[in-house]
């Protein structure tokens, strides 16, 4: 079995497949790791048959470092579908979120760690939409703790708004581009 460290599984919504920030309508992540015991090519398969309804592209990439002591082993895989795509990434999301068993959901995730505050949360969904989103220069507009995890608005240098929600675990992330006026 293949398993790296951590694998983020991100599916992209998009107006084009080049997916340039300004063609992003939506985005979702899900983090999964080593100890969920899904080898890669599982959640290939899933992503492949989720993505299979309509226009999409796939790209994955693989990672490893080793600068003094061993680094994690990450393996991405990005699927970015087409605005008419019947496939949303809320279900892509629940669906490979679905893979990992219920009793591993609350671990620590390598060098992620579960938000403990405004600024760690924030820190997690900026990289993520700066990944994700393919957004720069983020800045939060609005941060709300919630019972589930946290909700929060950016808006970033190209002046595109961004509302999205982490989980309270850090696995899980979703966003969406929404209109920012400028004040």
């Amino acid at each position: 079995m293949d398993l790296p460290d951590v694998v983020r599984v991100t599916c992209v919504l998009a107006h084009s497949p080049l997916a340039e920030p300004h063609e992003i309508i939506a985005a979702g992540q899900v983090i999964l790791v080593r100890d969920d015991g899904l080898d890669l090519a599982t959640v290939r398969r899933t992503v492949l048959g989720l993505a299979g309804e309509g226009a999409f592209t796939i790209a994955e990439r693989r990672s490893f470092y080793f600068w003094g002591e061993r680094g994690d082993d990450v393996a991405e895989l990005g699927c970015t579908l087409a605005d008419d795509h019947p496939l949303t990434v809320e279900r892509f999301v629940k669906t490979i979120r679905d893979l990992v068993p219920d009793s591993h959901e609350d671990r620590m995730l390598g060098d992620v760690a579960p938000p403990t505050d405004v600024s760690t949360a924030w820190e997690q969904f900026a990289e993520f939409v700066e990944r994700g989103a393919r957004a720069s220069r983020l800045r939060a507009t609005s941060t709300e703790e919630l019972a589930d995890g946290w909700a929060i608005e950016a808006v970033g240098r190209s002046g595109y708004g961004y509302a999205g929600w982490l989980s309270a675990d850090g696995r899980v992330a979703e966003v969406r581009r929404i209109p920012f006026a400028r004040g």
